[in-house]
């Protein structure tokens, strides 16, 4: 009997040559975004093509900490807006 093949393992396979620091470019963006090189490669193809559709390729837990994260990031970044909105209020006198 067979073990039980991931989506992973059935996924078409594409080898190819990176210009130099490509690699590197891509790890820091994967490492940015909490998704494997592969599934970053994937997500900037896809929008490459203007496809809106989420293909998860065998990391469907680093799309989901993904998104978490860039949630995170958008709440910090109105609490700032909002800061400095306050900041801005009171320093201007009001008639």
């Amino acid at each position: 009997m067979s073990e039980p093949k991931y989506p992973s393992q059935l996924a078409e396979r594409f080898q190819i040559r990176m210009p130099d620091g490509l690699r590197d470019r891509i790890a820091e963006a994967a490492k940015a975004n909490s998704r494997s090189m592969n599934s970053e490669i994937v997500a900037r193809l896809e929008d490459s093509f203007g496809d809106k559709t989420l293909t998860l390729i065998g990391d469907p837990e680093g799309f989901f900490v993904s998104a978490v994260k860039q949630r995170e990031m958008t709440e910090q970044l109105i609490a700032k807006a909002e800061a400095l909105l306050d900041q801005i209020n009171k320093a201007t006198p009001s008639d």
